[in-house]
């Protein structure tokens, strides 16, 4: 398809009769309409997954709140995957490396090798440290970094508390020998450096093993940080390592009076997005201190807000285009070559079933947490509270895949809003060919959908838990944050404290 052509029409002929897109729904949803109005199902082969790797490792007897994993991104290698939680705090897992040549020269032929050639999944034994497992290299990703990125705050003015919890990490392009992310709480967004440093250390008489104990005290989760290596010289008496060293390059804030929900990396590699309930800033990385506004939905009177905005995602080839979703369970997209305030969409993506289907929970769960356009931008996929939407950015009047998540609990909303289950924010995402959609779900559930044929799987992490007075699931057992590997067939979750990996075979 040619960008350049059909982008240059945004705003004016987009609206294609549905009819002339019965190839693309056809191949999306799976069914043939016939022509008596009933389908039928054209059955393809779908895709499953395995488990084969949790972190941390060891198993808590009580989850803490505060260790609660609030966001998973991995960087345009993946060889790095980010992990943020409720504390302020990240955790940086890399690949692990064991030999060269191969894909990309970063593929280690020890660990994700050996899992496309099995079947079954790989069990990781709790009592087995996560150094003996990277010593043989069964482990695919071992923790490299962790930092403290935010503290909690308080703002006098407002008398609000602002929390430490990182909402979302977006990876940057590495300049020179450092890996770059940004990571936002609900008020500051800052620009992270890092960076392997080599320290020489005096060795003592003591076990290699307690010595490195000592050396790296960092700890997140219960598990050690452990040097990424280590060479002794042939007297013996001093060792060289290595540590990760993390700084803050930029900060970038007072640009939002309210939550910031969302930021976005531009396909430039030098701007990105962020957006709070009612506005949409644009940001240059190496300008801090200002920032241009591009979304404004603030009325002049706030009795007069009847929605906000809930995420902001950039496209993935154009600079231009960018796409934000709204409590109304519509999805905008803009573009900034038409304006620099895009005040007005280019394109509306919403349901045409929602004014009909009328209910006091309806604008609730209608309300969409999260949106990302596919890997090649030609798609946009949307997660509301009981469904996945994905619609093609030629056909706004209706989505091509409308797929239930969980409707099985429809007749526990009241239940699921007297405990605030009801507001939880589902992501979602995409597979690294765009031909799969992810998203999580209650009862630790990982939501499968292949594109091809409209199959949908549930992949459960093998976690115990006790049922509740809600019978048929449990609420607090949920997994909110999915990521996608952007190279392989490779996914990551989290529930609880706990990251989860996956793989597809």
């Amino acid at each position: 398809m040619n960008f350049d052509n059909c982008f240059s029409n945004v705003g004016s002929d987009w609206d294609h009769n549905p009819r002339n897109n019965r190839d693309d729904l056809t191949r999306i949803n799976g069914y043939v309409e016939l022509e008596n109005g009933s389908s039928e199902r054209v059955d393809q082969e779908t895709t499953g997954f395995y488990f084969f790797q949790k972190f941390p490792l060891q198993n808590f007897e009580s989850e803490r709140d505060c260790d609660f994993i609030t966001s998973l991104a991995f960087d345009p290698t993946g060889e790095f995957l980010a992990v943020g939680d409720k504390s302020g705090r990240v955790a940086v897992l890399k690949r692990n490396i064991k030999s060269h040549g191969t894909r990309n020269n970063y593929t280690d032929g020890s660990s994700f090798t050996n899992f496309e050639q099995r079947m079954e999944p790989k069990v990781l034994i709790d009592n087995v440290s996560q150094e003996e497992q990277h010593a043989d290299g069964s482990l695919g990703y071992y923790l490299w970094a962790d930092f403290q990125s935010h503290e909690p705050e308080f703002d006098y003015l407002k008398s609000l508390e602002i929390e430490e919890k990182i909402n979302e990490i977006q990876w940057c392009r590495p300049s020179a020998m450092n890996q770059l992310l940004l990571t936002t709480n609900d008020k500051t967004i800052k620009l992270w450096k890092l960076r392997e440093k080599s320290l020489n250390v005096a060795a003592s008489y003591r076990s290699s093993e307690s010595h490195l104990e000592n050396f790296s005290d960092n700890i997140w989760n219960g598990t050690r940080l452990s040097p990424v290596s280590c060479f002794t010289n042939k007297r013996g008496d001093s060792r060289r390592t290595c540590t990760v060293i993390a700084r803050t390059k930029n900060i970038y804030c007072n640009a939002h009076a309210y939550h910031i929900n969302s930021i976005s990396l531009n396909s430039d590699g030098e701007t990105f997005l962020s957006s709070d309930d009612l506005r949409i800033n644009i940001w240059n990385l190496e300008i801090p201190l200002k920032a241009f506004n591009v979304v404004d939905i603030k009325p002049e009177a706030m009795e007069d807000l009847n929605e906000v905005i809930t995420s902001a995602k950039c496209h993935p080839c154009h600079c231009h285009l960018f796409i934000h979703s709204s409590s109304k369970g519509i999805v905008r997209l803009c573009d900034l070559r038409s304006s620099a305030l895009c005040d007005r969409s280019a394109l509306d993506f919403e349901q045409p079933d929602l004014a009909t289907n009328s209910s006091f929970f309806s604008e609730i769960i209608s309300s969409i947490s999260d949106v990302r356009f596919s890997p090649s931008g030609e798609y946009i996929l949307a997660r509301d509270y009981m469904h996945l939407l994905l619609w093609d950015i030629r056909m706004s009047n209706e989505p091509l895949l409308k797929v239930p998540v969980h409707d099985y609990i429809r007749s526990y909303l009241c239940e699921l809003y007297e405990n605030d289950f009801i507001f939880d924010k589902f992501r979602c995402s995409f597979s690294h060919d765009g031909k799969l959609l992810f998203t999580g779900s209650y009862d630790n559930k990982v939501v499968f959908c292949n594109t091809m044929n409209g199959a949908t799987m549930n992949h459960s992490i093998e976690k115990g838990f006790t049922r509740n007075s809600f019978g048929v699931f449990h609420p607090s057992q949920k997994i909110l944050e999915v990521a996608s590997h952007p190279l392989e067939n490779v996914i990551a979750t989290a529930a609880g404290a706990y990251v989860y990996l996956h793989r597809g075979y």
